[in-house]
């Protein structure tokens, strides 16, 4: 079984009893009439039940608790697996008695939608295959790669999901020969020494051993003895960079691949003391041929554009990068969201569907809280009346005011009134064409049909709403 059916299965587990009454009535008619025809079954059901009843139906079958018996009349029937007996007697019963507890769960699903930071739970993790798949093959031969994308576009969240044991198998590497080091350097400022920064790399690299790694204790001995007792760690005033050299040289002779995964790498691209050695000596650890070491790295922009220094920029550590932008999510990976509110209880309209993807212009963070908000409103039995989608876009802004805001903090003045133009359904004039690339290059307009347009209606509003500007 893959990594994403295990844990979809994970999560029918988790929340099935939102459909408990469901699963109880269809497990009762299939107990009493020995199989079942699940169209007829979902059909006779009260309209407004239908699709919960559909859904139920999908999971106990996903769930082997329901079996596809012989056809009749080239329809399939479904009875249910005798090895399963014992267990589901609790949802017939339940479905018999209907209790107060179960009509509770039953009215009050519980809210998937909850991140509001990076994604590390695998089961929550949408879309982005295809670099992902593209990531694993440069892995297997551990070449570096660089992940590009503006805040809150999953960039750390892809990074954890390509680091989980569950990922790698399905991917076809093997675990117990991957290490995945990750390292946020968020926390490196200007006077951060590189010294620092390979102690940290050294010490992380050993915890991962320690703690989380493949390595047997047996292993794990071998290397630290050779390495001076390095699992005692090495104290930072005695640490050389030999020391990781050596370190990533004996996992190498075992056959052991360090992947280092380098978050928010734009803070140490302008820190002086990165110089173009620094730049050197880490190539060096990627590039030495008796290394099995990879990097890949997150930031906002390209790893090569990051500093200013002309000569930094000339050192090979840049070259042998491929990068991987991260930008709006198309329709079917949105979906991925929408299929997650399902086996949670809630059935989005086509009309919610729409609202969500102009409301987030495929952005999974927004897509993250346009969820959010409709979940609640949809569980609750609250209807979206096509003369009421401006008052609900209006509250959702209200909510998320500072979300919106740190989108506009991060462009300049002319971008800023560049947007404001679109904004307000004019269109600037052709001494704007350069910004208009800039903005789109960021993901902040979209061009379609020759024309550009602000990327998400929610963020067209805010920028309506800006009192500076209106």
């Amino acid at each position: 079984m893959t990594a994403k059916k295990r844990a979809k299965g994970k999560r029918d587990d988790n929340n099935s009893y939102n459909f408990s009454h469901q699963m109880g009535h269809i497990l009762y008619m299939a107990q009493l009439t020995g199989n079942l025809d699940k169209k007829n079954l979902v059909e006779s059901m009260p309209k407004p039940e239908r699709d919960r009843y559909k859904q139920a139906f999908e999971i106990l079958v996903k769930k082997e608790v329901l079996l596809k018996a012989q056809k009749r009349n080239k329809k399939p029937i479904f009875s249910i697996n005798p090895e399963r007996a014992e267990e589901i007697k609790p949802l017939i019963s339940g479905f018999v008695r209907g209790t107060r507890r179960e009509q509770h769960r039953r009215q009050i699903p519980s809210n998937p939608f909850f991140h509001r930071g990076p994604i590390k739970d695998i089961g929550h993790f949408m879309g982005r295959y295809d670099v992902i798949s593209h990531i694993f093959d440069r892995l297997r031969h551990t070449e570096d790669c660089s992940i590009i994308g503006p805040r809150a576009i999953g960039k750390t969240s892809l990074l954890h999901f390509i680091s989980h044991n569950e990922v790698v198998k399905k991917y076809h590497l093997d675990p117990k020969k991957y290490i995945f080091v990750y390292y946020d350097l968020q926390r490196f400022g200007e006077n951060t020494q590189t010294k620092d920064f390979y102690y940290e790399m050294f010490s992380k690299t050993v915890s991962q051993i320690n703690f989380n790694g493949p390595l047997k204790e047996e292993e794990i001995k071998k290397i630290t003895k050779e390495t001076d007792n390095v699992n005692k760690k090495i104290g930072r005033s005695l640490f050389e960079i030999s020391d990781l050299e050596t370190l990533i040289g004996l996992l190498s002779e075992r056959d052991y691949k360090v992947v280092y995964l380098f978050d928010e790498f734009e803070s140490i691209a302008n820190n002086p003391n990165f110089d173009f050695s620094f730049y050197g000596q880490l190539r060096a650890l990627s590039g030495n041929p008796t290394f099995q070491v990879a990097f890949v790295t997150a930031s906002k922009k390209s790893i090569y554009t990051l500093t200013f220094d002309e000569e930094i920029k000339t050192s090979p550590f840049f070259r042998y990068f491929e990068d991987f932008k991260l930008g709006p999510m198309d329709s079917e990976e949105i979906g991925e969201f929408f299929d997650l509110a399902i086996e949670n209880g809630a059935v989005f309209s086509n009309k919610i569907r729409t609202l969500i993807e102009e409301w987030s212009g495929g952005h999974p963070f927004l897509a993250q809280l346009c969820c959010d908000y409709f979940f609640d409103l949809v569980v609750t039995g609250e209807k979206i009346k096509p003369s009421e989608e401006e008052k609900h876009l209006e509250i959702f802004l209200s909510r998320h005011k500072k979300h919106f805001a740190y989108f506009w903090s991060q462009v300049n003045k002319k971008q800023q009134t560049c947007l404001w133009w679109l904004a307000s359904g004019k269109r600037p004039g052709s001494d704007y064409e350069g910004i208009l690339e800039e903005l789109e290059q960021s993901y902040l307009v979209e061009k379609k049909d020759g024309n550009y347009r602000i990327f998400s209606q929610a963020f067209e509003k805010f920028i309506r709403d800006i009192p500076f500007f209106g």
